[in-house]
């Protein structure tokens, strides 16, 4: 069996004409990569000029494809995946963050990159760039400094008759405000702005107890925190632990709260097709409706955005699951089919992901105290 990503569906012709497309498009800026010596701003504005671009588009272009150059695995893959320009940036400017690291270093995040963007069904959901950027944050974790946490910013636009309110904080602190602004709209059955609202101008009560779920391998040293549709976190305090194990059936239609936290941390985002809503956004649906007798347990309940729910209730759309590895198989009206792979924190392949790097990261941290790096220097960890 072949695997490949739904962009390079060999099988169906709009896939194979539109990626030619991107074949033609990566090769037009292959052989215009301006070389080293030249002047880059005369460069970036001779190419946006005739491209239409602008020279920050150009630029990140240009840097993306020159970052290909480093990481020789990907760049041979390349030729199979044709990753579009804009995942190509995002992996540039992402790895940006290691400043100039040893040749070493870019080789692990050679193999790791294409480990990850392997596919490994046919027919599979190509990674989004959010995807690809956090799974190269997870993969930098322990290379880099962590950054400090962000001072609380508060920032006011004004345009015309309309006004734009935002608030900078750490990640921790935002999910916590996240779910006070969540957990009012509820209970007033308001939208979130106007909970939002009604908090700030005293006009509602907030909740007396809200209930944030952060997963963490309690197991694993040096294992992340994460809050799902946030990401990782620092370390945090936390009133109860629960094993996410085993389920029993549970008794009626309604999804009971640590089921469908569990359910979230498993899936990540609503499970339709490059849909990228975060899971705890979404309701939870029995692939087989309870009144068929359809289970209420995490093998049969799958995150879909209200959207999404609606097309599946209509019968315009379908899905097959495995119940081992949480992925999900679509199949629509008009005889083509996507699969779709778990991406939370809970999801078997991310799961083993975190046991593997949290042994590395200890790994690396034994050696440092014993190898003290010189100053500047980024130590390798041999995956």
């Amino acid at each position: 069996m072949i695997n490949y990503y739904a962009p390079n569906n060999p099988l169906n012709p709009v896939t194979v004409a539109y990626a030619e497309l991107r074949r033609a498009e990566f090769q037009f800026w292959m052989d215009n990569l301006p070389h080293p010596e030249d002047d880059f701003d005369v460069c970036c504005t001779t190419l946006a000029v005739a491209t239409g671009h602008s020279p920050r588009k150009v630029s990140a272009i240009i840097m993306a494809l020159f970052r290909l150059r480093q990481l020789p695995q990907l760049a041979e893959f390349q030729d199979f995946l044709l990753l579009d320009l804009d995942r190509l940036i995002t992996i540039d400017q992402t790895l940006a963050k290691l400043g100039t690291p040893k040749k070493e270093l870019l080789d692990q995040m050679d193999r790791q990159l294409v480990s990850f963007l392997t596919p490994t069904k046919p027919n599979q959901i190509l990674p989004s760039r959010a995807m690809i950027r956090n799974k190269l944050k997870e993969l930098l974790r322990g290379h880099i400094e962590p950054e400090e946490a962000p001072k609380p910013r508060y920032f006011c636009d004004v345009w015309g008759n309309s006004a734009t309110l935002s608030l900078e904080l750490d990640v921790a602190t935002a999910a916590l405000v996240d779910k006070h602004i969540e957990d009012t709209a509820n209970a007033n059955k308001l939208s979130r702005a106007e909970a939002m609202i009604q908090l700030l101008t005293g006009n509602a009560k907030p909740p007396a107890r809200v209930v944030l779920h952060t997963f963490k391998a309690v197991d694993v040293e040096g294992a992340p925190t994460v809050i799902p549709g946030f990401g990782v976190a620092d370390e945090m305090a936390f009133t109860h632990t629960r094993k996410l194990d085993t389920f029993p059936v549970a008794r009626g239609y309604r999804t009971p709260p640590v089921m469908e936290a569990f359910i979230e941390g498993r899936d990540g985002t609503c499970r339709w097709p490059g849909c990228e809503r975060p899971a705890h956004r979404c309701q939870k649906d029995h692939r087989i409706n309870y009144a068929d007798g359809g289970a209420t347990h995490p093998d049969n309940l799958f995150s879909l955005c209200q959207h999404h729910h609606n097309i599946k209730t209509d019968g315009r759309a379908h899905y097959l699951a495995d119940p081992v590895t949480g992925d999900v198989v679509w199949l629509f009206e008009d005889g083509t089919w996507a699969a779709t792979e778990p991406t939370g924190p809970m999801a078997p392949k991310n799961k083993r992901w975190v046991q593997t790097v949290a042994a590395k990261i200890n790994q690396r941290n034994e050696v440092a105290k014993k190898e003290p790096a010189p100053k500047g220097e980024l130590q390798d960890i041999p995956f």
